[in-house]
């Protein structure tokens, strides 16, 4: 009965360590310094980092509990947007963009070091991306040299890409010109911004639950737009909204979570499921505190965090997506379709997403640059819809793979970098 007791001590003290609510509902982290404002959050297989405004880069490697500020080497602690590639961590700041690759232990600055400020970060293959006040920078070394590209949209906030059956899209959002649409790795641009009644856009994010993938682009003033073209025309979904002003959008599995600006006490975070229309507020926890903005989503395992004007919060998913219930239909691809590798490049192990319109026997392997077969990830009959499947490459050295969808009526090959 004595262990009993103590044991129960141990848990209650813990609770309270950590603020744990007794009902669902968001817990703000242990984040030193109220009123923080979060601008980034990213994470990798052992660390979760904020990127503040005024107090530089914390580190946590307990989701939250404690923080550990790392900002040796930053000459800004005005931090805009962080991304990591590999083993490298990338700071966008308004001094500059910095590299860590100790976990932001120590940082060094890169060759991007204007007086633009790195208002979003992303990597695609083996390119850094920069979104500043004068477009697109892209880095093909890590961020040693960089080049401006000839992209329309400037104060660029937000990146995301979408696999095709053409490419690899990677699209742009700016503050002033919408949406900016790259099909060549960011060397040429073009606007697609049809039916965007708001043209300033902070936040994009894309659903790959069908083909072609759902995009979604989040506006100041203008609410949340949908394309399902890949950008060539948007539609509003702003059904369940309480705020048009969205500054932050996240992927959860196959649903869609929505962060807000303003004074909308208890309505900041919004969820969309996968085929739904209307967006259901899942602020719990948040309504009685000082955050009014959420600048920043995203999910860690199987949580989601938020940087506010207030902080970092964390919930679980589990509390906020719909259980127990069953689509009428499930969604089919309407064509053949071979995904980019997620993540790329990648160490050890990736996912490789493929669809089919109807059964078919198929074959996924993947060759080195010699066209020498290397592994046989698929060869069976599947039946339609979306498949994943995950290679795990340990055994094989660093360098550049290709990976092959084959059917009887179609076949795709595409390009996936290991790096060790």
């Amino acid at each position: 009965m004595k262990n009993c007791l103590m044991l129960l001590t141990v848990l209650l003290m813990s609770t309270l360590a950590l603020s744990v609510p007794l009902f669902a509902q968001w817990v703000q982290t242990n984040l030193p310094y109220s009123h923080t404002q979060v601008y980034a959050l990213v994470s990798n297989s052992a660390f979760l980092f904020a990127g503040t405004y005024s107090s530089g880069v914390y580190r946590s490697s307990d989701s939250g509990a404690t923080w550990t500020m790392v900002n040796n080497g930053l000459s800004s602690n005005n931090v805009y947007s962080l991304v990591v590639s590999d083993t490298n961590l990338f700071a966008g700041t308004d001094g500059g963009i910095y590299r860590s690759t100790n976990n932001g232990t120590s940082w060094v600055l890169t060759g991007f070091n204007t007086y633009y400020i790195a208002y979003a970060l992303a990597v695609m293959d083996t390119n850094l991306f920069a979104g500043t006040q004068s477009g697109v920078n892209r880095s093909g070394d890590n961020g040693s040299s960089w080049s401006l590209n000839t992209c329309p949209c400037t104060y660029v906030s937000a990146f995301t890409f979408v696999g095709t059956s053409h490419g690899t899209n990677l699209y742009a959002g700016s503050r002033y010109n919408g949406v900016c649409l790259s099909t060549d790795n960011g060397i040429t641009w073009t606007e697609v911004d049809t039916g965007l009644i708001s043209k300033n856009v902070f936040a994009l994010a894309a659903i790959f639950n069908q083909v072609p993938t759902d995009l979604f682009a989040g506006t100041l003033n203008g609410g949340i737009f949908r394309s399902v073209n890949n950008g060539q025309s948007w539609a509003a979904l702003n059904s369940g909204l309480t705020s048009t002003s969205i500054l932050a959008l996240a992927v959860g599995g196959s649903y869609l979570f929505a962060g807000t600006a303003g004074w909308n006490s208890g309505n900041n975070i919004f969820l969309l499921t996968d085929i739904g229309t209307r967006w259901t507020s899942v602020s719990d926890g948040i309504s009685t505190t000082s955050v009014t903005s959420v600048y920043m989503l995203t999910t860690v395992g199987n949580d989601l965090f938020a940087g506010t004007d207030d902080g970092v919060w964390r919930r679980p998913l589990s509390q906020m997506v719909p259980t127990g219930v069953k689509d009428d239909a499930p969604l089919l691809p309407k064509e053949f379709a071979l995904e980019q590798n997620y993540p790329n490049p990648f160490n050890p192990t990736t996912s490789i997403r493929f669809a089919l319109p109807k059964s078919s026997y198929v074959t996924l392997k993947t060759f080195n640059l010699l066209g020498q077969e290397v592994a046989a990830l698929v060869n069976q009959e599947l039946p339609a819809g979306y498949h994943e499947v995950t290679w795990d490459a340990c055994k094989m050295p660093s360098g550049m793979y290709f990976y092959r969808l084959q059917t009887k009526e179609f076949t795709q090959t595409r390009k996936l970098l290991l790096l060790k």
